[in-house]
């Protein structure tokens, strides 16, 4: 199993310069609120295949008044990398990546990101999904997705631009005849892809539900599912049909679309929610608690469909965690942890927080920062 052996920070967030071995599996890293653990997990997640771990600007992990940052670290047991080093200039906005002391052009960091970690990361932000907002909710559930398709994000990405592309237009000729064409040819474009990001989740959602009821686990056993406008007519009628409807009512809203400045049909407007399995209730509804312990349990169930499912080099990062739950959740999310097999990586105020009984494991190594 591919692990990170050790990680070299130059003027990233709060750290001038920071350097840590990892000799275990588990690791905790262990400090008080604002000493950076949670830039560490960050420094870590810049490094995989998806987004960073606060999905922020690469600018504002430079550290203050300094020209640059970079990251480097060191693997062992991957299949193609044995070390990996990332940098960002804040003059020229320019990210370099280098992998085994070669630099990659843009073309070849595209080519190898399929080579890269996945790291399935849990928040005290995400433990609250289900109380944000749609768009919260529908962005995650595009990771999930992105989990299994590895062309899901980048389809939602120019699917965005369409968007934004037709409003431009919308704005500048109105409803006026001048317009249509151009406006036809967007919206058909607009349709094809929404119709490909639908069937794309509910294929994904459909093979993780199969996926999490056959795991073994203490926690929930969620079914996922997906609400919108498309998504719940992919079963329902041909793909034909329902690109007919979808046209027609962008066709329909171009004025409204037009005094909103939004568009208010499609695929971007989808929710996502969770059932928790032993009441039949949503997670929406359920208790601060049951949420929590749904959010684990999906998260443990992306690593396990990542790692087993995708073959793909797969770790854990569960950010504060642990500091939100009793005594037997803390058990069954180490004890489910270490029967995954995945390196993972945990912060807490204390190592004390830890269950009793893996304070002195030979798998977890504890790191104060």
């Amino acid at each position: 199993m591919s692990r990170i052996t050790k990680i070299v920070l130059s003027n990233f967030r709060n750290f001038t310069s920071k350097k840590i071995s990892f000799d275990r599996p588990l690791v905790l890293l262990a400090g008080n609120n604002g000493v950076g653990k949670t830039n560490i997990l960050e420094s870590l997640t810049l490094l995989g295949r998806g987004a960073s771990l606060r999905s922020s600007d690469f600018e504002e992990m430079i550290a203050e008044k300094a020209p640059a940052f970079a990251v480097f670290a060191e693997f062992s047991d991957h299949e193609f990398i044995e070390k990996i080093g990332i940098s960002f200039e804040r003059n020229s906005k320019k990210k370099n990546i280098e992998i085994n002391g070669e630099p990659l052009s843009s073309k070849r960091q595209s080519e190898a990101r399929n080579q890269l970690i996945n790291f399935i990361c849990l928040t005290p932000q995400l433990e609250q999904l289900f109380i944000l907002g749609k768009s919260e909710r529908r962005d995650y559930l595009d990771k999930i997705v992105s989990d299994i398709d590895s062309q899901h994000l980048t389809r939602i990405n120019n699917y965005q631009k369409l968007l934004r592309e037709r409003l431009l237009i919308l704005q500048k000729y109105g409803t006026q005849k001048s317009g249509e064409k151009w406006l036809d040819v967007i919206e058909n474009q607009i349709v094809e892809l929404g119709m490909a990001i639908a069937s794309a989740r509910i294929e994904a959602i459909d093979f993780f539900n199969r996926a999490i009821a056959s795991f073994t686990s203490n926690f929930p056993k969620p079914k996922l599912q997906v609400s919108g406008d498309i998504e719940e007519n992919v079963m329902k009628q041909s793909a034909v049909q329902l690109e007919e409807i979808y046209k027609n009512k962008l066709r329909e809203n171009r004025s409204v679309d037009l005094a909103n400045f939004k568009t208010n049909f499609g695929v971007h407007r989808s929710d996502f929610d969770a059932i928790f399995s032993e009441k039949n209730m949503s997670a929406m509804r359920s208790s601060t608690g049951e949420q929590k312990s749904i959010m684990i349990g999906i998260t443990l169930a992306r690593a396990k469909i990542s790692a087993n499912y995708k073959n793909q080099p797969t770790m854990l990062i569960f950010d504060e965690v642990v500091s939100h739950l009793d005594e037997k959740r803390k058990s069954d999310l180490f004890a489910e942890v270490q029967m995954s097999q995945l390196p993972a990586f945990f912060s807490a105020t204390s190592k004390d927080l830890l269950p009793s009984q893996y304070l002195h494991d030979n798998s977890l190594q504890i790191i104060e920062v």
